[in-house]
């Protein structure tokens, strides 16, 4: 009777530790519930016990797995993790952004980055990869601050000043080096990247920067901007990467812009002709006013301009 005692604290301590720490021992980003368990057995070992099996249907699931979904359950209440959106099994810890003003959604090796440990950037990839997974280039590696998905992705609303998007550039890809790299777009790409693109500007803040990269060797970059609500400011071409094919690699450069607040010429126009029509009527008002104020302080009274004054359509201000 006492050994059961002990192993219930046990699981019962194990359940509040991890609902007054956040969860904190598992990563911000989204994770498999068999991954989250890893990551509470490596963190709570001494909390864990294996002989002890769930009694309330979960098919002879450990007590532990049991406390662990408890707490996820009731940190979901708190807003600490998400269930929306995600495949069944998966979980979605909150990221604590620290400061974070830039976000690279598919950071992959970052090897476009000159500073790969940039202190505003939080790095963000779908994957890890350890250093050896490619024998030619053993220090290649993913390693990412944060897992996730960038067509889900787990920001507040307005989030980031600038977001970096350097995604598969392969439609389909049987195996080999490029597609252990960088991945691959899949048949689905047209959904994907539509959904990736409003889900981008979601998270930006308002005049906040897209900076995209596109290497058009497999979906003409004609079709892959038509994925896209709204065209890029700039963009180019770097020559260097141009093949003998004509494909080559593209930047482009994309706004945010709040809807209804950038001006047309036409619109700028009215409001001009608005303002000097509104400034001359009050000119015109307040010359009347010292008029009648002259007349009034000379004795004179004119009941018919003080109704004029009250009653402007009357008098003859066009």
């Amino acid at each position: 009777m006492r050994l059961e005692t002990e192993k219930l604290n046990m699981e019962t301590t194990l359940q509040r530790r991890l609902t007054e720490t956040n969860m904190k021992c598992v990563p911000d980003g989204v994770h498999h519930i068999d991954d989250i368990y890893r990551y509470v057995e490596e963190n709570y070992s001494s909390l864990i016990d294996y002989d002890s099996v769930c009694t309330t249907g979960w098919n002879d699931t450990p007590e532990w797995k049991h406390k662990v979904r408890n707490a996820l359950q009731t940190l979901k209440g708190k807003g600490r993790v998400h269930k929306t959106g995600l495949e069944k099994g998966y979980w979605r810890i909150q990221v604590k952004l620290d400061g974070k003003v830039i976000a690279d959604i598919c950071c992959g090796s970052r090897s476009i980055w000159w500073d790969k440990e940039h202190p505003a950037c939080l790095y963000m990839d779908i994957r890890e990869e350890e250093p050896g997974a490619i024998e030619l280039q053993p220090n290649w590696a993913v390693k990412p601050d944060v897992i996730g998905d960038y067509r889900d992705m787990f920001y507040p609303n307005k989030t980031f000043h600038t977001i970096v998007w350097d995604p598969p550039h392969i439609e389909e890809a049987k195996g080999g080096i490029m597609l252990k790299k960088y991945g691959k777009l899949g048949s689905k790409w047209k959904e994907d990247m539509t959904l990736a693109f409003k889900e981008i500007m979601r998270v930006l803040k308002d005049y906040g920067v897209l900076l995209f990269k596109y290497n058009d060797l497999s979906i003409p970059v004609t079709d892959m901007l038509e994925c896209f609500s709204q065209l890029p400011l700039v963009g180019t071409r770097t020559k260097k990467s141009v093949s003998r094919d004509g494909t080559g690699t593209y930047w482009f450069a994309f706004m945010k812009l709040p809807e209804g607040e950038v001006e047309t010429d036409e619109k700028y126009e009215v409001s001009i002709m608005i303002h000097e029509a509104t400034q001359a009527v009050a000119k015109k008002y307040e010359e009347k006013i010292n008029e009648l104020e002259e007349r009034i302080e000379m004795g004179e009274w004119y009941e018919g301009e003080y109704w004029k004054l009250i009653n402007p359509d009357e008098a003859g201000f066009d």
